[in-house]
């Protein structure tokens, strides 16, 4: 048996790992494993194991991070993460996508939240824990602001470990399943390049990103149905990626009002 091992927290790179996963299951014709610290994403797609089974060949993309060494390594960043996962473990890049899945029962109950609240618009603008110093730098800064601005648009649910504190947004709570029930049934999710982002893209919701220190074309690009603010004011460094700067001029210059149009557009169809 084949185990694909990675203990390391971030459930954006899960998501970003599954084409690797997939190709080494295909490859090793169903004998394989894996072994990662958000078992839920993948309920059902694949065996999944607390730790790696005695005398299992262990394959490990954790620790050092591919990932990481190569976006601080490189001073041009010109490949994604789904390319770099893949080409860690000998495998060509040819444009795959991540792809999660979801039950008979789940997409069922995701129609039914669909059609008991309307028109749901996702909201995430924190990358990490709220005011996280590491990943915080890509937060949006007016999340408050802008959960105002798109509640005239339909229902603002707040997707995140820690509560927005307003009455503009609904507080998303539940497991990770729930979650993922919950952005299936999204007519659009507005995020920052974080997990949320990550789970929509690869459960074919419509995403629209609000980056700026990190670049949309090798983050999001890959999803299906997948849009990012086109113009924003850059200071002349971005995408900066991890030497970011004081003021994040890229993500200020982002106004709630004008997301509120562009999102309105596509809800528009």
């Amino acid at each position: 048996m084949v185990v694909l091992q990675r203990s390391s927290p971030g459930i954006g790179d899960a998501v970003m790992m599954q084409p690797l996963i997939e190709r080494l299951s295909q490859d090793n014709h169903g004998d394989f494993g894996l072994v990662t610290k958000f078992p839920d994403l993948f309920k059902g797609m694949y065996p999944l194991h607390d730790t790696p089974p005695e005398f299992a060949e262990v394959i490990d993309v954790g620790d050092p991070c591919p990932c990481s060494r190569y976006e601080n390594e490189t001073k041009k960043i010109g490949k994604g993460r789904v390319q770099l996962f893949l080409e860690h473990c000998g495998y060509g890049y040819n444009g795959q996508t991540p792809e999660l899945k979801l039950t008979p029962e789940e997409l069922s109950l995701s129609e039914e939240i669909k059609k008991e609240h309307g028109v749901q618009i996702g909201l995430s603008t924190t990358s990490a824990t709220y005011r996280n110093k590491l990943d915080g730098w890509r937060d949006y800064p007016y999340p408050e602001a802008l959960a105002k601005e798109l509640s005239s648009l339909g229902r603002v649910v707040w997707m995140h470990t820690e509560p927005l504190m307003t009455k503009y947004a609904e507080d998303f709570k539940g497991t990770l399943r729930d979650l993922m029930v919950r952005i299936k049934s999204l007519d659009l999710m507005v995020a920052v390049d974080t997990a949320a982002v990550h789970i929509a893209g690869s459960l074919g919701t419509t995403v629209y990103g609000l980056f700026g220190p990190t670049d949309p074309e090798l983050r999001i690009k890959s999803y299906p149905s997948s849009f990012w603010l086109p113009k924003y004011q850059k200071c002349g460094r971005a995408y900066c990626w991890y030497d970011p700067c004081k003021w994040r001029f890229c993500l200020q210059s982002l106004k709630p009002k004008t997301i509120q149009k562009k999102v309105k557009v596509l809800l528009n169809g």
